[in-house]
């Protein structure tokens, strides 16, 4: 359809190398649908994608539970790093910040049948990812890892994450919602 892989847009550190390459190496195919036949199909994504946000609308309203996944394992959907676009698509579809969040925490957690993950609470096994931006004020802001632990292991540090020099800890706050939500606030000295 003409896309072409973008290599910035979005963190890949959860991705293999070997995924990585494979994705890159898209962009050397040469395009077949011609560029009318090609705005056509624009169009018809576009259609679909107003029903889609209509539909997810629709369900949240009703009040039916909405568990964030994506469809990894399509080409250029790649596993980890696709949780980005699809959760700034329930954004834009009209979820808020924090309905994206819980439904990409606590309910995907109920929805895989798994009591021990989903929510902060003691007993329950936990990541943790620290941000240099507010996700409450966007889940693009989701983007913006500066560092990460699993199972108590440093995955991702700053470095990884960019090299965002210059910024510290400011506070740390645990915010009484249901779910828990930690939000570390980080600021540019």
């Amino acid at each position: 359809y003409g896309r072409r892989f973008d290599p910035t847009g979005v963190p890949r550190e959860c991705v293999d190398p070997d995924g990585r390459h494979k994705a890159a190496l898209t962009d050397s195919l040469p395009r077949r649908i011609p560029e009318a036949q090609l705005a056509a199909i624009r169009q018809r994504i576009a259609a679909q994608r107003q029903v889609m946000d209509a539909n997810l609308r629709r369900v949240r309203d009703a009040g039916i539970p909405i568990a964030m996944g994506t469809d990894a394992g399509n080409p250029l959907t790649l596993h980890g790093a696709s949780v980005f676009n699809e959760m700034e698509a329930m954004a834009n579809a009209g979820m808020t910040p924090m309905e994206v969040l819980v439904s990409s925490t606590r309910t995907a957690a109920r929805a895989m049948g798994r009591t021990d993950i989903g929510t902060l609470e003691p007993g329950k096994l936990a990541d943790l990812v620290v941000l240099d931006a507010d996700p409450l004020a966007s889940v693009a802001n989701l983007r913006r890892v500066m560092r990460a632990w699993t199972s108590g292991v440093t995955v991702v540090t700053a470095a990884h994450a960019g090299e965002r020099h210059g910024m510290t800890v400011s506070s740390f706050t645990s915010v009484s919602l249901d779910p828990p939500l930690i939000i570390i606030s980080v600021h540019t000295r």
